[in-house]
């Protein structure tokens, strides 16, 4: 079984990287000669039919372009560097000699998960893109060829002007294998190296048709989303009018050897890839073979790159606003030695600030009304762990910095960085039982107002809840830093309605960090919570069910319509139940409180099975059985016990009174204070 899932994984990866490896075109074997045209600065696009004041001022170009060579040709396609334009702009169309209009496809990673929720549509978010539209050979002819560029509307944040804008037009054209073309490989590196801070790469390279004009590296690897198409690990290179950039490195002489510097590449989790485009003095390209199973290797020395998310749709900064994503950092930051933030911008020169966690960094990077790719110096002590918000300000009335997809993301470089996994907790963590925990703040917004109440499921305080009116926010916990939530396996609170009568109109939802899951939704209750039971409850609920990013949580936040205060206490997050290896007897468990858990007998059991626990004081316990996956099957008691030896019996049955299936199960006590486990065996 381990193997059939080992060998999944592997297809899983090959598969994955095999999309990638395709995305970009041209890939390895292919012949084709590009022919970039000249744009002075760039080009409006404009939808015809656009109602908005000034539009009907520019009206769409015609192009011409002069290919003279379609012997031996395949196929044809045309690469564009394209501003996404006014936000919401749609059906962005070209065409060839005034044939049918040809749809340029939208970027189908754009927002993924990290844009907004209420914005699905890629034409919503700013972005820079690259792609490469297939133009049917057919429609193209030796001598001089026109192309135009159309528009539809805005599908979001409509002011009735769609545009969009081409600042750069390469037609590229494949050829078969009869077309004399240059050849080549690359010597170094091989398959299967390993390679460190510099590496060497070299190619051999040669051509029919007289010398090399330049040879170019181009790597499959995760970096930082150059093509502003959502895709992190690709073959990453761009072009700046006509010209590759953000590859690996370009050679212009023999022997074609050239040093790529890796400081800033970020840590692989999978193998790179290597290929290079080698071009000749007349024009023709060929891409080499790539070289596969390449290992980044820095000892005692990391890279990482944290992804933006919760980028905003339309991130045009202007008149006083202020936009920002985030990113969230894990790592430990005193083995941090330097950092930058990475970002791609239109009219970036636009703005007034720049910056991390409200401390300004760079006034504006790039250009006028213009694209740019900016790489801005961060201090170490601006970033925390948790999660970074990085922002833009610009006071400007005109038209404001634009941040384009993916947003501001964030490279550290770090040396000496542990990567050991933490220990596992053994207990439950509590955030509020009976008072806030040290490492946890308490508050409520909009003027709700936060009490405590003698009316406690647990210890003898509670929190009580009455919210604002106009505004539905209840509760917020905020932890002091990130905790790690491995070896938790659900949150867990009580509630208590306090005397009120829910209705379907009433509502309550359970955030964590910026995952929401409903709790109350038309009338029905979910883990757990129940709109029509009176007294206190028990909310459950497993953290698989919340989708967290990362695995860790900084923030716990209830809100909801209610009609009058809500109770709750004994907010905690509940240590995982550790599947047993054996059914061997456990030894007597014990806290070094005297707290005591012993081994239930008969072990194993049919009929019925006695569990015996020893309390050193008095106070509120709950003794629960759960099968392997953590799920809780039945409570067995729950309350105040007084201190001594006590003992329950179970039949094997559930909460409903179903009988169990055989199988071994673990049955949990715990108080206020401490939890212990024990495992046991129900045979049929």
């Amino acid at each position: 079984m381990r193997h059939v899932h080992r060998t999944l994984i592997c297809c899983i990866l090959t598969i994955l990287s095999a999309a990638a490896a395709v995305y970009a075109d041209p890939g390895p074997g292919d012949i084709f000669r590009e022919l970039p045209m000249n744009i002075p600065f760039w080009q409006r696009v404009t939808d015809p039919n656009a109602a908005a004041s000034g539009a009907k001022e520019f009206p769409n170009t015609i192009n011409r372009k002069l290919i003279e060579d379609l012997q031996g040709a395949v196929r044809a396609e045309i690469y564009l560097e394209m501003w996404g334009g006014h936000a919401g702009t749609s059906d962005k169309r070209l065409r060839v000699n005034g044939g049918d209009w040809i749809s340029i496809p939208d970027p189908e990673a754009i927002p993924g998960d990290a844009g907004r929720e209420a914005y699905q549509r890629s034409e919503c978010y700013q972005q820079f893109i690259y792609p490469s539209v297939p133009v049917p050979l057919e429609q193209l002819h030796e001598g001089v060829n026109t192309l135009e560029f159309t528009s539809g509307g805005q599908t979001c944040f409509n002011f009735g002007w769609g545009q969009w804008g081409v600042h750069g037009i390469t037609f590229r054209i494949y050829y078969d294998e009869s077309k004399p073309h240059p050849t080549g490989r690359i010597v170094t590196p091989v398959t299967g190296s390993t390679i460190a801070d510099s590496v060497v790469l070299a190619a051999a390279a040669s051509s029919p048709n007289g010398d090399i004009a330049e040879v170019d590296f181009i790597g499959l690897y995760d970096d930082f989303d150059y093509e502003g198409n959502g895709i992190y690990r690709q073959w990453h290179y761009r072009y700046q009018a006509g010209r590759i950039q953000n590859h690996l490195a370009t050679a212009t002489t023999s022997p074609y050897r050239v040093h790529w510097h890796t400081t800033w590449v970020p840590d692989q989790d999978e193998p790179m890839q290597i290929m290079a485009r080698i071009r000749d003095e007349t024009g023709l390209s060929y891409m080499t073979p790539a070289v596969a199973d390449i290992s980044l290797l820095r000892p005692g020395t990391s890279v990482r790159l944290y992804r933006p998310f919760n980028v905003p749709a339309r991130w045009q900064t202007r008149v006083g606003a202020i936009h920002s994503s985030k990113v969230f950092v894990a790592d430990d930051l005193t083995r941090a030695d330097t950092a930058r933030m990475v970002l791609t911008t239109w009219n970036g020169f636009s703005a007034d600030a720049v910056g991390i966690n409200g401390i300004k960094v760079s006034g504006g990077p790039g250009r006028d009304h213009s694209y740019s790719y900016d790489e801005l110096p961060v201090p170490i002590d601006a970033i925390r762990n948790g999660t970074n918000s990085l922002y833009t300000f610009d006071g400007t009335l005109h038209h404001g910095i634009e941040v384009l997809w993916p947003g501001i993301a964030l490279l550290v470089r770090y040396s000496g960085l542990e990567t050991q996994a933490p220990e596992r907790p053994i207990l439950d963590l509590p955030i509020f039982a009976d008072e806030v925990s040290s490492t946890w703040n308490l508050a409520v917004r909009f003027n709700a107002r936060l009490e405590e109440s003698p009316i406690a499921y647990s210890g003898s305080t509670a929190l009580a809840i009455a919210p604002s009116r106009s505004f539905f926010s209840l509760l917020e916990a905020t932890s002091t830093g990130p905790v790690a939530l491995d070896g938790y396996h659900a949150l867990h609170l009580a509630v208590n309605l306090d005397g009120q009568s829910l209705t379907e109109w009433h509502w309550l939802k359970l955030q964590v960090n910026d995952r929401l899951v409903d709790l109350l939704k038309d009338g029905r209750g979910s883990f757990g919570f129940s709109s029509t039971k009176q007294g206190w409850q028990i909310v459950e609920v497993p953290l698989t069910a919340l989708s967290l990013r990362f695995p860790y949580v900084e923030s716990i936040r209830l809100e909801g319509r209610l009609d009058g205060s809500l109770l709750v206490d004994d907010i905690r997050l509940l240590v995982a139940v550790e599947v047993p290896t054996s059914i061997a007897q456990d030894p007597v468990a014990v806290a070094p409180s005297g707290f005591l858990l012993r081994q239930n007998f008969p072990n194993p059991f049919n009929g019925g099975t006695s569990l015996q626990f020893d309390l050193p004081q008095e106070g509120d316990v709950e003794l629960s059985i759960y099968n392997l996956v953590g799920q809780k099957v039945v409570t067995l008691t729950q309350g105040h016990r007084l201190a001594g030896k006590h003992s329950l019996q179970w039949d094997g049955r559930d909460a409903l009174g179903r009988e169990l299936a055989s199988g071994v199960y673990i049955y949990r006590l715990r108080t206020q204070r401490q939890i212990l486990s024990r495992r046991l065996l129900l045979v049929r």
